[in-house]
C-alpha cells in the first residue's frame, strides 16, 4: 500500500533523541519524527531510516476538522487515517486514548504511541508563542495565511481563504480534464513559483505532475515532476506568460496521453496579451536646469487585457539629466497575473544652447614685425553660461565671412585695406548646442619703417654746379607693411655755395601713417675753384699714404683719422668708400682696402670738411 502514496522526495534531517511516534496498521507501518511546530502544535514526518528516501506523510492537527490526521506531505487533503474531533495539544492522542480510523482505502485502526504522543488533552493557551491568534480561527497569527479572516473556510479548494480569495467561488489555478488520468480527472494544480521567464509553475503534489513552461522544446508541457527524465503527456507551443494557454485558445496536443484534454481555470490565458508602445524612440528635452520630467506615457499604451493596470518602468516626473538612449519598458497586467510589456529607446536631449557674450563691442589688435596677427579665444575674457554644464563648454573666434575657420582669427597687412572685420564668438556645449555673440576686430599697424641714414661725397664739375638725390641716401631696411609703391626722391641742385657737409633730415613713412626719421651727410666738393685748387694737398704730403702702390687690389691707407675715404675709376665712378672715424682722438689712422675692380688707375681721396689729399693707386 506505501508504494501507493509514495509522494515527492524531501530532504529530511532527523535529530537524534527528538519526540517519536509508532504507527502500525493494515496499509503501513512505520515511525515518525518531529518536524516543526504549527500553530501551538507539533507535527511529525515518516522516517524510514533510509537517508536517501524523503518523507511522503505526516502526522498534523488539522484546525478544520479539528482532528490529527495522517496526511500526504505535499497535499493534507490527502487523509488516510484521523482521530476522533479534539483539542490535544500540542502532540495527538495515542490509540489508547482516542482511535486512529482508515480512510482512503486504509481498513480498520491503527496502532499509535511513543515519545510523540500524549493521554491527556492540553488545556494551555496554544498561540501564546506565536503571536496570539487574533482573529479566533485556530491559527496563530504568526502563521495566518487570511489575517482577519478564517483560514478554514476554503470552499473552492484553492488554499486561498475566502476572506483572501479574489475568486472566492472558483478554484484559482489550473484544471485538467482528461480521460487519461481516470477518476483523478479533473486533475488540479496549485501555482508554487515562477521560472526565470517570469511564468508560472503550477503542481500537483499527489500526483507529482507539474505544468510548467520548457526553454529548451519552446513550449508548455503537463509532465513528471519528480524524475529526471520526466514523461510529457501534453505539450502547448503557444508561449504565453505567464501563465499557460486554455485550451479555447489553442489546443494541446497529446503527448503519453492519447485523450483528448480541457485545460482551463484561472490559471491559464484565454488571449495572447498584446501591447502598443510608443512611437520608438521617445524623446526629452531637458529644461534650464538640465533636467527633463518623466511623463506618464501609460496614457498612450494600448492592450487587449481587460481592466490591465499598465505601468512604465520610470515613474511620472522622475527627472533626468541628459544621457545617452537606454530603454524604458512598459508592462500591462491584468487581475488573473496576465500580462505583455514591450520597450522602447529613450533619448533625453539638452537642445537650449549656451550664451557667450564678448565684454568689449571692438577689439584691437596690432601687426607684428612679420605684418601678422592672431586673436584666439584665450587672450578675451568672454562670459560663458550654459543650463547645464559651464566646465565642458568651448569657444572660438572667426570672421563672420567665414565661421568654418579654427579656433581663431587671424590678420595680416592684407587687412589693411578694410581693417574693420565683422568677427564673432562662437561657443558649443557638450551636446553640440552653439551660441554666438559679435564683434568688430580692429587690424593696426603701429609700427614704423627702419631706416638707414648714409654719407656720399658730390664733386662739382667745371661749371661749380652738380646734381644730387639726397633722398636715396635713406634705406628702408624693413617695414612689416611694406607701401604698394615707392616715390622717387627728386635730384637737388648743388652749388659752390654749398661747398662742405650738407645734412638732411629724412623722413619716411608707411601706408599705415607710421613715420620714421634720420640724417643723411652729403659732402659737396670743388676741385676747380681756385679756392677749390688750395683745398687739395700736393702728393708729397704725407698725411695720405697708400701702400703696397702697385696693387692687386688689397693694400693699406695711412690717413687723417676723421677723413672719408673714397675711391674713384678712370671715368669718375666711385667704386669704394670708407666711412670716417667720428670718435678717434689720433691724428693719423690706417684703413685696410679691398676692391674688386679691374685692373687701371684709380684715385684715392681723403677729405675732411676743410681739407683733401689725392693720391692715384695702380691696381694690377
Amino acid at each position: 500500500m506505501r508504494s501507493l502514496i509514495a509522494l515527492p522526495l524531501l530532504c529530511l534531517s532527523v535529530l537524534a533523541g527528538a519526540q517519536t511516534i509508532t504507527f502500525t496498521s493494515d496499509c503501513f507501518t512505520g515511525a515518525f519524527s518531529l518536524d516543526k511546530t504549527v500553530n501551538g502544535r507539533n507535527q511529525y514526518i515518516d522516517d524510514d531510516g533510509d537517508s536517501n528516501t524523503d518523507p511522503s506523510l505526516r502526522i498534523a492537527y488539522n484546525p478544520a476538522a479539528t482532528r490529527w490526521e495522517v496526511q500526504v506531505v505535499n497535499d493534507p487533503t490527502t487523509v488516510f487515517y484521523a482521530t476522533e474531533t479534539n483539542t490535544f495539544a500540542p502532540n495527538p492522542p495515542d490509540s489508547a486514548v482516542t482511535e486512529w480510523t482508515g480512510t482512503n482505502g486504509c481498513p480498520g485502526t491503527a496502532q499509535v504511541g511513543g515519545s510523540g504522543t500524549q493521554a491527556v488533552d492540553g488545556s494551555e493557551d496554544l498561540c501564546q508563542n506565536e503571536g496570539g491568534d487574533s482573529d479566533d480561527d485556530g491559527i496563530c497569527d504568526d502563521n495566518d495565511q487570511c489575517p482577519g479572516g478564517d483560514d478554514k473556510d476554503d470552499p473552492d479548494g484553492d488554499g486561498i481563504p475566502t476572506d483572501c480569495d479574489a475568486n472566492p467561488v472558483d478554484f484559482d489555478g489550473l484544471e485538467v480534464v482528461s480521460e487519461c488520468f481516470g477518476s483523478a480527472s479533473p486533475v488540479k494544480f496549485l501555482p508554487v513559483g515562477k521560472d526565470t521567464s517570469g511564468r508560472n509553475i503550477y503542481l500537483n503534489a499527489p500526483l507529482k505532475l507539474m505544468v510548467a513552461y520548457n526553454d529548451s522544446s519552446t513550449r508548455w508541457e503537463l509532465r513528471d515532476s519528480q524524475v529526471l527524465t520526466p514523461q510529457v503527456y501534453y505539450s502547448n507551443t503557444l508561449s504565453t506568460r505567464p501563465n499557460p494557454p486554455a485550451s479555447t485558445l489553442e489546443e494541446w496536443a497529446a503527448g503519453v496521453c492519447g485523450n483528448t484534454s480541457v485545460f482551463s481555470g484561472t490559471g491559464t490565458q484565454t488571449v495572447v496579451p498584446t501591447i502598443e508602445c510608443p512611437p520608438s524612440p521617445v524623446e526629452l528635452f531637458v529644461a534650464d536646469n538640465c533636467l527633463a520630467a518623466m511623463p506618464d506615457l501609460t496614457v498612450d499604451i494600448g492592450t487587449n487585457l481587460v481592466n490591465a493596470n499598465i505601468t512604465q518602468s520610470l515613474p511620472a516626473d522622475t527627472l533626468l539629466p541628459p544621457t545617452a538612449p537606454f530603454d524604458i519598458t512598459f508592462r500591462a497586467e491584468d487581475s488573473g497575473g496576465n500580462f505583455v510589456e514591450c520597450a522602447v529607446p529613450l533619448a533625453i536631449r539638452d537642445t537650449l544652447p549656451p550664451t557667450v557674450t564678448v565684454p568689449f563691442d571692438t577689439i584691437t589688435v596690432f601687426l607684428d614685425e612679420l605684418g601678422t596677427t592672431m586673436l584666439t579665444a584665450d587672450a578675451v575674457n568672454a562670459d560663458l553660461r550654459d543650463n547645464c554644464s559651464e566646465e565642458n563648454l568651448s569657444v572660438r573666434f572667426a570672421r563672420l565671412s567665414d565661421t568654418s575657420a579654427a579656433d581663431r582669427i587671424e590678420a595680416s597687412c592684407d587687412d589693411l585695406a578694410a581693417p574693420m572685420i565683422p568677427s564673432v564668438a562662437i561657443v558649443t556645449d557638450s551636446s553640440g548646442n552653439t551660441g554666438r555673440d559679435t564683434f568688430i576686430l580692429a587690424v593696426v599697424d603701429a609700427r614704423p619703417p627702419v631706416l638707414v641714414c648714409n654719407r656720399d661725397s658730390l664733386y662739382l664739375d667745371s661749371t661749380g654746379t652738380g646734381q644730387y638725390a639726397i633722398g636715396d641716401l635713406v634705406d628702408i631696411v624693413s617695414d612689416n607693411c611694406p607701401p604698394a609703391r615707392e616715390l622717387g626722391n627728386p635730384f637737388v641742385l648743388f652749388t659752390r655755395e654749398h661747398t662742405g657737409l650738407v645734412t638732411s633730415l629724412q623722413v619716411r613713412t608707411d601706408s599705415s601713417g607710421n613715420s620714421a626719421s634720420c640724417t643723411v651727410e652729403l659732402l659737396v666738393i670743388d676741385t676747380f675753384s681756385t679756392t677749390a685748387l688750395d683745398f687739395w694737398q700736393a702728393d708729397v704730403d704725407q698725411q695720405l699714404e697708400i701702400y703696397p702702390n702697385p696693387t692687386d687690389g688689397q693694400f693699406f691707407v695711412d690717413h687723417p683719422t676723421h677723413a672719408l675715404l673714397e675711391l674713384y675709376d678712370a671715368l669718375g665712378r666711385r667704386v669704394w668708400s670708407g666711412k670716417p672715424s667720428l670718435t678717434a682722438t689720433a691724428t693719423l689712422t690706417t684703413t685696410e682696402v679691398k676692391v674688386d675692380s679691374a685692373p687701371g688707375i684709380y684715385l684715392l681721396t681723403a677729405v675732411t670738411p676743410d681739407r683733401g689729399w689725392r693720391k692715384w693707386v695702380t691696381i694690377k
